[in-house]
């Protein structure tokens, strides 16, 4: 009977610390529900906590390119994004766009606070 219980309580133990990993590019974010507290995780490293309690969210922090262009079956979104504006004496100007960008690894927690969960949207 107390093998059972301890059985018992060592696979409940287990399986509530999930772990949760941070690649050597991403800064992982650990959302408390119940307190709303947000902590940044570091990167290259693995964090146990329970997941019922817990919102795990990764962001990647390496530079990334996003491709406005006026083709649409080019860059990264599909359609035509490049940007229209008007010069100073009226003429209409198309050009095509790369914008590079990167997530500022002390900024996550306001990232996901204030912005959203994810860099995709």
């Amino acid at each position: 009977m107390k093998r059972t219980i301890l059985l018992l309580a060592t696979i409940a133990t287990m399986t509530s610390c999930m772990p949760h990993h941070t690649g050597a590019t991403q800064v992982g974010v650990r959302f408390n529900k119940m307190t709303g507290s947000v902590e940044r995780a570091d990167p290259g490293a693995t964090y146990f906590f329970a997941p019922f309690v817990n919102d795990w969210k990764t962001f990647d922090v390496s530079t990334q390119n996003l491709v406005m262009t006026a083709q649409s079956n080019s860059g990264d979104r599909s359609g035509k994004d490049d940007l229209r504006f008007k010069t100073r004496d009226g003429n209409d100007i198309e050009t095509d766009v790369t914008v590079r960008w990167r997530v500022d690894p002390a900024g996550v927690e306001f990232l996901w606070k204030e912005v959203g969960p994810s860099t995709a949207d």
